[in-house]
């Protein structure tokens, strides 16, 4: 009876756990299906503050927006700092990317002052970014106290390269990426960690939040996101697929060949062969009897008979 309970007990944790994972894989599929579709139509207008609206707060103006012409070709680099209320998020977008041959993707090369034993050094962190969700623009989100491993607060971002990926080179021979953009670290830092601190900027020193007001004073807008609504079919056909698959499992698990009181059924016909075995049939002549009153009597008769 333990050993049944237990069962079940495994069985709904699990139910509870792989439901909550389809339903959070779900919600990122509709994310990303709006995002593509809403996406294009921003970047073919030039309207990026789609993508800013997607986070809580934003700087009403972008850190970095630039067309870039280069030799070869040309494209649109921006880049925005946001904040979810409880993280800070910069988010590096390229569209219109003309006159390069299709590659492997981009390579963005970030530049922050590291202390390695009180010498002052420059940790470079290189991030990939690939044009998965849409063929139009390439994306990359990274968070400004994480960009390299073990860092512990919000560092100055000193200096960003971005390169085009080259094809893949034969064995024994480097890989070459095409230089895209440079920044010019003569005009001062790329970013400071102030203004990459944006949660620093919302919430004052005991922790209150900004009037909207205040945040606009700032050049700080508050979002109310986006709605999903229009995909949100995408989520309900999943987590309905995944009851019924739950619903048949359970029946085969622990309903299946039982009666109304969850007892096993017993055949009539006794238990079925081994697998490759067959059962033998045996027939039998039935005895012939006669159970009336009568015949009931007669042993008694027979015996007194005998005895004389």
């Amino acid at each position: 009876m333990l050993l049944k309970f237990l069962g079940r007990l495994f069985f709904g944790l699990a139910v509870l756990m792989i439901g909550y994972t389809v339903y959070g894989f779900s919600a990122i599929d509709m994310q990303s299906k709006h995002i593509v579709k809403y996406g294009d139509i921003a970047v073919e207008k030039g309207e990026y503050d789609y993508f800013q609206k997607i986070s809580k707060y934003y700087y009403q103006d972008a850190l970095f927006s630039e067309n870039i012409t280069t030799a070869t070709g040309s494209f649109n680099l921006n880049v925005f700092v946001m904040s979810s209320g409880d993280y800070n998020s910069v988010v590096i977008l390229i569209d219109h990317l003309t006159g390069y041959s299709e590659q492997d993707g981009l390579l963005l090369k970030v530049s922050l002052e590291n202390l390695v034993e009180t010498k002052d050094e420059l940790e470079v962190v290189e991030l990939f970014i690939d044009n998965t969700l849409s063929k139009k623009w390439y994306i990359t989100t990274l968070d400004p106290s994480k960009i390299y491993e073990n860092q512990k607060e919000v560092q100055d971002i000193l200096d960003v390269e971005l390169f085009l990926i080259g094809e893949k080179p034969e064995k024994d021979q480097e890989r070459i990426d095409t230089l895209l953009y440079d920044f010019d670290q003569t005009s001062g830092v790329f970013a400071s960690k102030e203004y990459l601190d944006l949660n620093g900027v919302v919430y004052n020193d005991n922790d209150e939040k900004l009037s909207s007001a205040e945040l606009l004073d700032l050049g700080i807008l508050e979002s109310e996101g986006h709605s999903f609504a229009e995909f949100q079919g995408i989520l309900w056909r999943n987590m309905g697929v995944y009851v019924v698959l739950v619903i048949i499992i359970a029946y085969l698990m622990f309903f299946r060949g039982r009666d109304k009181f969850g007892n096993k059924k017993i055949s009539k016909y006794g238990p079925k062969p081994a697998p490759g075995k067959q059962t033998k049939v045996v027939t039998q002549e039935p005895v012939k009897q006669n159970f009336n009153s009568k015949s009931l009597g007669e042993p008694e008769k027979q015996d007194k008979n005998d005895k004389k």
